[in-house]
């Protein structure tokens, strides 16, 4: 039995988008500030191999993971006053199971299930920046929420004839849920 557990932390300060401030609108530059802001990333990983023969098995892979990422866009018009924040905040989770099953020393049957869950929040504000005063704007992604589902089940069978013949043969099952609440309309 093999286990592996995996964190990784990722943090960053603003990241200026150039390619914004070079744009320009009837010969003046279109905006004043135009960046990401800090982007945070962590991650937990679980992983478990087994090469123990069984009735069910003789290699299981099972991989169990979360992810919690934090973005932000800022932006600013030149001469404008307001600046523009929008933070997406998602929580991403999945499960992949993966096995093979030796029939023969010539047949072979692989088989697995993969599900994802991601959830999306989303805010957006706007700022004054000489009074500070801020009011709600448009968030980037509904700003009521996104729930995302994936999940698929597949089989896949493999016979070995002869040096020369394969014969291989598979079947997968998909279903997708989207699920977003728009709570404003600005």
């Amino acid at each position: 039995l093999y286990l592996k557990y995996t964190f990784m932390y990722s943090n960053s300060s603003n990241i200026p988008r150039y390619d914004r401030l070079i744009e320009y609108k009837d010969d003046i530059p279109k905006y004043a500030v135009w960046e990401y802001g800090p982007q945070k990333w962590n991650m937990h990983s679980l992983q478990i191999h087994s090469s123990k023969a069984n009735k069910y098995f003789n290699n299981l892979n099972l991989i169990i993971s979360y992810q919690d990422i934090e973005e932000s866009r800022i932006d600013r018009k030149i001469y404008s006053v307001t600046l523009r924040t929008r933070t997406e905040e998602v929580d991403a989770s999945s499960i992949n199971l993966d096995m093979e099953k030796v029939i023969s020393e010539k047949q072979s049957l692989y088989y697995g299930f993969e599900g994802t869950y991601n959830f999306v929040n989303s805010s957006g504000y706007s700022e004054n920046i000489f009074s500070n005063e801020k009011e709600t704007t448009a968030s980037r992604y509904p700003d009521g929420g996104t729930n995302y589902f994936s999940s698929a089940f597949y089989m896949s069978y493999k016979n070995i004839i002869s040096e020369k013949l394969v014969i291989q043969a598979g079947s997968s099952y998909n279903y997708f849920k989207l699920k977003s609440l728009f709570k404003q309309n600005i």
